[in-house]
């Protein structure tokens, strides 16, 4: 069973991440009635959840900044910059009150004092938990009351669960004021009765100002399991005594219809007063029992829920899926060493079910990478604000989806890049007004899908690298030698190098050298790729290259005398027969003719030093890396391969050319090859 303190700490971190949200969004535009609303409702959601869940000192706290924000809607407080950087603190303050139900002494005293400052703000009385009950007209925004009818029926299990009504009938009264009914459920049998078992229903009549989303937020950690029933009452609808009782189920509906039927309809009174004739009388009783059934279908659609799943189970899926797709290639060869027919329909049969169980699971590990973007716009601005500058950070693409496994493990390369632009790169407003630059630098983080693979962009407008600097630091380490011609792309390639900073003096946020070495590693155990481009003071962009998963991928399986390579199939552009024009024997480097035009080629028996002799005829795969075109040439081309990645034993990690391996389906292992080094290899 699920802890619900668990869920409430991972519901209350992701309200936490909207609230961040808003107030970065209300910086740039301070009356936004939308983010000011959902800033509102995350603090709204805590407060009442935390309250449920034995949380009482953040319930107390969180009060006062949903208090805070019911203000700012009403036009009596307005957002300023300090009271945004006021919030921000109470934010991170309520990420440590997540800890512990009871926080320490140090921690109940931050609290104080930020209650202080946000009571001087709103000229609330500093209150217990008792104002926070009582004082519902603070929550309530100017406009017509509106009146609902709640119907809620606990599930059998809340007791259990650790879940009571009490607070929610007091998070509700906070809301406007109420009414409420209890009764025994339909489920209650007296003969069989069991104390932790909950057999309540209870009927709650509230008149409020709060929209329906603030009661629904009410019941938003025991919604999926407990049946919640709101409907709004309008002023003239008819609230029928017969109705109510069957709402409450304490009437059923065949016999409250039996009892009706035993005095006469209003269609045949019409009828017999002759203020209506019988054909018109049943044409709009038609009418009628058609809009009822519409209504009836319209309460029952419902929106597409969700639900949240440990992240170590779609491991396991994922696992168990890589094992699938292995015995599905081990199935297809024994079907076509047999020569059966059976087996060879069983074979095809279990092929689609594990391409479309591969691709579902595919869909439920993918995430928007947004969600990882969202997170740095509070550290850009938290950052230039200790270093002096103006900065604003825009992103693009952060629709574009990524194994979440791989989002994980991008986030801290993504901090290094966004911290050394912001440190080295953008320069302080002074600088950029006499270099006839904004005073505000930019720095762009995108995301788009290119060529089957995942690009990620960070760029700024700021001093550019230095080529002659960097250089001149290297030879001064003994990278480089001295006198060494490189071009400039070698050049910046000097900065991942273990312990390089060209940084004058040394910082909190950098200049140690501790960084970009650390980011090119953790993008090449990605199997990725980074790149960097610059233009002396105009700004540097960084581009990094990743697969979409590190699980399964498409492979084009191809054969060298006995061994067998897969090539990702999102690299392959085609495959040919073509003969070399130049070659070097020694690094087995050739090219070949391509469309007119010349393009590298690596025969992947030199490469790899594989014995045998070649066939007559060899098969040139042509793959495509970036805008790069590239020849690899094998003895055969064997086709399409499922690819189960599996990483390589410490022996092996080092192996140039290779990113892991895979099973196929005669227990042999094959090769799956990295096309970006073998292209880098090509180039040198």
């Amino acid at each position: 069973m699920t802890d619900p303190v668990d869920i409430f700490r991972e519901e209350a971190l992701e309200h936490l991440s909207n609230l961040e949200a808003a107030l970065l969004e209300l910086e740039q535009a301070p009356t936004s009635a939308e983010e000011i609303d959902a800033a509102f409702r995350s603090m709204h959601t805590i407060k009442g959840a935390a309250g449920m869940v034995g949380f009482d000192h953040l319930s107390q706290f969180t009060h006062h900044l949903e208090t805070l924000f019911d203000r700012v809607r009403e036009g009596q407080v307005e957002l300023t910059a300090p009271l945004i950087n006021q919030i921000l603190e109470a934010r991170d303050h309520i990420e440590r009150l997540l800890d512990d139900p009871s926080p320490s002494v140090e921690l109940q005293a931050v609290s104080a004092a930020q209650i202080i400052q946000f009571t001087e703000v709103t000229g609330e009385e500093h209150a217990g938990p008792e104002r926070q009950e009582t004082g519902h007209a603070s929550q309530t925004a100017a406009g017509e009351a509106r009146l609902y009818r709640i119907d809620i029926c606990p599930a059998a299990d809340a007791f259990r669960d650790g879940f009571d009504t009490l607070p929610l009938l007091k998070e509700l009264s906070g809301l406007g004021e109420i009414h409420v009914t209890t009764r025994l459920g339909s489920s209650f049998d007296p003969r069989h009765f069991e104390p932790e078992t909950c057999v309540l229903a209870l009927s709650v009549a509230l008149t409020t100002h709060a929209s329906r989303e603030s009661i629904e937020d009410v019941f938003i950690f025991v919604g999926d399991e407990w049946q919640i029933d709101i409907t709004a009452i309008t002023a003239d609808e008819d609230c029928r005594l017969g109705d109510l009782l069957v709402d409450q189920k304490v009437v059923a509906p065949d016999a409250l219809e039996q009892v009706l039927e035993q005095q006469p309809r209003a269609g045949e009174l019409i009828t017999a007063a002759g203020l209506a004739a019988p054909e018109t009388v049943q044409s709009t009783l038609d009418e009628q029992r058609f809009i009822r059934e519409q209504q009836k279908k319209q309460r029952k659609a419902t929106p597409e829920q969700s639900i949240k799943v440990p992240q170590h189970k779609l491991d396991q899926l994922m696992d168990q899926v890589g094992e699938l797709v292995i015995l599905q290639a081990r199935l297809e060869q024994l079907a076509l060493e047999s020569d059966d027919e059976r087996a060879s329909s069983l074979a095809e049969e279990l092929s689609r079910l594990s391409t479309g169980l591969r691709e579902t699971t595919f869909d439920i590990r993918m995430l928007p990478i947004g969600s990882t973007f969202g997170r740095f716009r509070r550290l850009v601005r938290d950052l230039a604000n200790d270093l002096g500058k103006e900065v604003v950070l825009e992103t693009e693409g952060a629709e574009t989806e990524l194994d979440k496994v791989v989002i994980d493990r991008l986030s801290d390369p993504l901090v290094h890049l966004l911290r050394n632009s912001l440190d080295h790169g953008i320069e302080t407003p002074e600088v950029r007004r006499e270099k006839g630059k904004p005073a505000r630098g930019h720095l762009w983080l995108s995301a788009s899908q290119h060529q089957g693979q995942i690009q990620i962009l960070i760029r700024d407008d700021g001093a550019g690298l230095d080529t002659e600097r960097i250089l001149s630091k290297a030879i001064e380490r003994g990278v480089v030698q001295p006198g060494a011609d490189l071009d400039p792309q070698e050049i910046y390639q000097l900065i991942f190098e273990a312990g390089f900073s060209t940084a004058q003096t040394v910082s909190d946020v950098s200049g140690r050298g501790v960084g970009m070495d650390v980011v090119k590693r953790s993008i090449e155990s990605l199997q990725g790729r980074v790149q960097l481009d610059s233009t002396l003071g105009k700004g540097t962009e960084v581009c990094i290259t990743l697969p979409m998963t590190l699980a399964i991928i498409d492979g084009l399986m191809t054969g060298v005398s006995r061994e067998r390579y897969v090539l990702p199939l999102s690299t392959v552009e085609e495959c040919v027969e073509a003969v070399p024009e130049t070659e070097d024997e020694n690094s087995g480097v050739r090219l070949i003719r391509h469309r007119d035009a010349l393009i590298p080629c690596l025969r992947l028996r030199d490469f790899f030093r594989v014995g045998g002799q070649p066939p007559e005829i060899e098969q040139t795969v042509v793959v495509r890396v970036g805008e790069a075109l590239m020849g690899i040439t094998v003895d055969e081309v064997v086709g399409h391969f499922q690819t189960v990645i599996k990483s390589l034993g410490r022996l092996y990690q080092g192996a140039g050319g290779v990113m892991g391996a895979t099973i196929m389906g005669d227990g042999q292992i094959a090769m799956i090859l990295d096309v970006g080094e073998l292209v880098e290899q090509a180039r040198k």
